[in-house]
């Protein structure tokens, strides 16, 4: 959009208040036409200020182009601030005739919300100064007068309400035509994303031509299945078999479309993938991602053989979860025992809960791990029990330190 289609203002509204400032500037001297002794002069200006309305419609003729079009639009709004102000000069700034044309040349301006306001502003201006100076008389309105420019008025701010009304409902209903169809391509994207590939389903929204034809590419091709599969159907049910594929082709999908590939075939548990289009990032580039791609794949499946197929056992998760918190429990017979002991202060109630429940919890970590045969020697897992124990550490040496620091029981 250029910007002179940015500032080109809206015809309808714009004929609207050059009439309506038309028959007001008609009343006025048509009013005074006796006051002046009916001088032959007025009859001269009525018929050029119609003439000159008249005029709007030549920026809809299909006989001038449309830059020219541009250019007497802009240049009439202009002459419109300019008849406003030398209106408002001759009635000698009558205060009712003031405001009323006012009111119709802001909400013409602001109405609308026009880019060039500040041009009929300042036309407004050069007609009130250029009046003040040029013009040989000033006319005292009638009250009739006065009434019928308030009439006038009144009624171009009721049409254009009317038409801005019309305009806001033209608009919500359009906002709601886009959102409507926004709400449709989210949903279309959406079912794409399940069978296309990233490349290929961006190629398709952006516009590509994208067409079913016979070219030739150099491809990477990779192929996988599942070890063994056959076996493992014969005795799943067919809800679990649906289940374990389902997650198994899902991971798989994600991980190729995370490195660029097309899945080109999914039949059964086996899987086609390929690399070098729609978007090709060279060959060597091609066969290196599909590499990384299979190293992915091998990692993510033995992440998934570590989920726990039988729901009747728990896992190694759920084990090590039941073990740890089932240490706790020795925080109940070891406040009993330091309680029934004649415990003096809180410290040494706290001490035996706290070390004693570490110390379960330790061992029940070890155990199951030995016998899960679950790998301790993970950096987080070392660095847990190194922080705990340093920590209970200090403690138990603060403790013997200052052996008078707890209160006692009351």
């Amino acid at each position: 959009m250029t910007w002179k289609e940015f500032i080109y203002p809206s015809p309808k509204l714009q004929e609207l208040y050059r009439l309506a400032l038309s028959i007001c500037g008609a009343t006025i001297l048509l009013g005074a036409w006796q006051d002046l002794n009916y001088h032959w002069g007025l009859l001269t200006v009525i018929p050029l200020l119609f003439i000159y309305q008249f005029g709007s419609y030549l920026t809809n003729s299909r006989l001038i182009s449309k830059s020219k079009k541009q250019v007497l639009s802009i240049c009439m709004e202009f002459i419109d601030g300019v008849i406003a102000g030398a209106l408002i000069v001759l009635v000698g700034f009558d205060s009712i005739i003031t405001l009323a044309l006012g009111a119709t040349f802001l909400i013409t301006i602001i109405g609308s919300m026009k880019p060039t306001a500040p041009l009929d502003i300042t036309g407004l201006f050069i007609g009130v100064l250029s009046g003040y100076w040029l013009l040989p008389i000033t006319i005292n309105p009638s009250t009739t007068v006065q009434l019928m420019i308030l009439l006038i008025s009144f009624a171009y701010c009721l049409l254009n309400t009317n038409m801005a009304r019309h305009t806001h409902f033209l608009l919500a209903d359009q906002h709601d035509s886009v959102l409507r169809q926004n709400e449709w391509l989210t949903l279309r994207t959406f079912h794409l994303s399940k069978y296309l590939s990233p490349a290929l389903r961006k190629a398709i929204l952006t516009g590509k031509d994208v067409k079913a034809g016979t070219q030739e590419k150099t491809l990477t091709v990779f192929f996988s299945d599942m070890e063994g599969f056959t076996r493992l159907a014969e005795n799943l049910d067919p809800e679990q078999l649906t289940a374990l594929l389902n997650t198994y082709l899902t991971e798989m999908s994600e991980i190729a479309f995370r490195f660029g590939g097309t899945v080109d075939k999914v039949i059964g548990d086996s899987i086609m993938v390929f690399f070098g289009d729609p978007e090709s990032r060279g060959v060597h580039s091609d066969a290196v991602s599909c590499v990384s791609m299979a190293l992915s794949m091998k990692k993510a499946m033995k992440e998934l053989q570590e989920i726990n197929p039988d729901k009747e056992r728990a896992s190694n998760a759920q084990i090590m979860f039941l073990v740890l918190n089932t240490s706790g429990l020795t925080i109940i017979p070891i406040s009993i025992f330091a309680l029934r002991s004649g415990a003096e202060s809180p410290t040494e109630v706290f001490l035996p809960i706290l070390i004693s429940t570490f110390i379960a919890s330790l061992a029940g970590l070890i155990f199951v791990a030995i016998r899960q045969r679950i790998n301790l020697l993970n950096g987080v897992v070392l660095s847990y029990i190194g922080g705990l124990s340093l920590l209970i550490g200090l403690m138990l040496y603060y403790v013997v330190k200052h052996p008078n620091k707890g209160k006692p029981f009351r």
